[in-house]
């Protein structure tokens, strides 16, 4: 899954569910590795912030 997806998915007020629908809707993902590369994504942007 490409970070910057998930980065351009932020741009707009977004649900973690609705950025894992989104991305399922353009990659062929299933749902549990897709949640969890998100929220690894999520982490890693909170992380790096500062």
């Amino acid at each position: 899954m490409v970070g910057g997806a998930i980065w351009d998915l932020l741009q707009e007020p977004n649900s973690v569910n609705g950025i894992v629908s989104q991305l399922q809707e353009e990659y062929e993902v299933d749902e549990k590795t897709c949640e969890f590369q998100v929220m690894s994504s999520l982490e890693c942007f909170i992380r790096n912030q500062n």
